[in-house]
């Protein structure tokens, strides 16, 4: 396989200064059912109050049930906090000390998140830890935002895992063309001698865990990866006790008329954000689309909520699909697919196992490469979509 850098867009770049909203007036914790909730309307909520397997990232009032979406369902059950902008705790939150946990508190300290848990419980000493701040959607700056106004907490983060797991090393990866995030980082390694920059190049895909894995140590089975924003919720979790309940979100795309990172809290409703922070061009036909323009996915701003898999948002003008033509055979999409697969032969046999299928990521490059415009993403065969 080959790898391939994306051509920039005319999307215009997105603003450095970054755009709080940390007071919606409506919070949107979702929960799984109703049947286990012990709460009335009108009963009170405080900051970080556990919610059945939800955490409140406001504190403020009980109202009532809504369905929302998510990237992951387009029918959400949520409940719904009025949000009263004084974030009381009902316990006092303590600042901890990062160099005095050990692997087993730390571990404990974790289990408050399952997430984070299970991305680190099976680290060893004779691992490969790399932290991917790597980000493949050429307008969005989350990541990049993050390395610039938190570096010197990322690497002390990353420094204590490092001596917590006691790792030789652990590196951390970012792309050659993000200057200033190299510049940044490399003015804080000198107190980091044990943290290694791995720079890699601009090419699609690498912000995948395993395509890094790949392309970095493709022959070494002891690597594992750890995403930037996981860093974050670490250092909260460990420094400061507390569950992190806002991150960094890049609203961008052609209809927007300047582009922003915006600092919003978990739960919060898309349309107030775009409401409250973003201004669009006079067009009215556009498509919003989460989680990039490769693979992401066309939502409903109305009902959408942010959770912490959603890093970029983009409002793009409703342009004319291309009509799909026959195959010329050009092999593009096999020669760049990053899982080394041939989305074409998936696509044009029944009978392809499982095995082989499930190794496509749905970055959706085949697509997008494809001169006669063929959708190719495999995991849009029947059955697996």
């Amino acid at each position: 396989m080959e790898y391939i850098s994306l051509k920039e867009n005319k999307i215009k770049k997105v603003s450095s200064h970054i755009t709080d909203f940390l007071t919606p007036n409506f919070i949107y914790v979702p929960i799984n059912n109703i049947k286990d909730l012990r709460l009335k309307s009108g009963d009170y909520i405080y900051k970080e109050q556990k919610i059945l397997n939800e955490y409140s990232p406001v504190s403020g009032h009980f109202v009532g049930i809504n369905y929302n979406s998510s990237i992951d369902s387009d029918k959400l059950l949520t409940l719904v906090i009025q949000n009263d902008g004084k974030e009381l705790y009902k316990h006092p939150k303590k600042s901890n000390n990062l160099k005095k946990f050990n692997k087993e508190n730390l571990l404990s300290t974790l289990e408050l998140n399952h997430k984070l848990f299970s991305k680190l419980k099976d680290i060893k000493s004779n691992d490969l830890v790399i932290i991917n701040a790597i980000e493949d959607e050429i307008n969005s700056a989350s990541k990049i935002m993050l390395l610039d106004k938190k570096a010197d907490i990322i690497l002390k983060t990353i420094d204590t895992l490092r001596t917590i797991f006691k790792l030789e090393n652990i590196y951390l990866a970012i792309k050659n063309n993000d200057y200033n995030s190299v510049k940044k980082i490399i003015a804080h390694l000198g107190t980091y001698p044990n943290i290694n920059l791995k720079l890699v190049p601009n090419y699609y895909g690498l912000e995948d865990n395993l395509n890094l894995k790949n392309y970095l140590f493709k022959n070494n089975q002891n690597v594992k990866i750890i995403d930037l924003f996981l860093i974050m919720e670490i250092y909260n979790l460990l420094k400061l006790d507390k569950i992190t309940t806002k991150k960094y979100l890049t609203i961008t795309g052609d209809n927007v008329k300047t582009p922003k990172v915006i600092n919003v809290k978990v739960g919060s409703l898309l349309k107030d954000i775009i409401a409250t922070c973003i201004n669009l061009k006079e067009n009215k036909d556009y498509v919003v689309i989460a989680n990039g323009l490769m693979n992401g996915k066309i939502i409903n701003p109305n009902t959408f909520i942010i959770t912490s898999e959603i890093n970029n948002i983009f409002i793009m003008k409703n342009k004319k699909v291309e009509k799909a033509k026959e195959c010329i055979n050009c092999g593009l999409c096999y020669k760049f697919c990053p899982r080394e697969i041939n989305p074409k032969y998936l696509n044009e046999n029944k009978n392809v196992s499982l095995k082989y299928i499930s190794k496509c990521n749905g970055c959706n490059l085949c697509s997008y490469l494809c001169p006669s415009h063929i959708d190719l993403n495999p995991l849009k065969k029947e059955g697996l979509k």
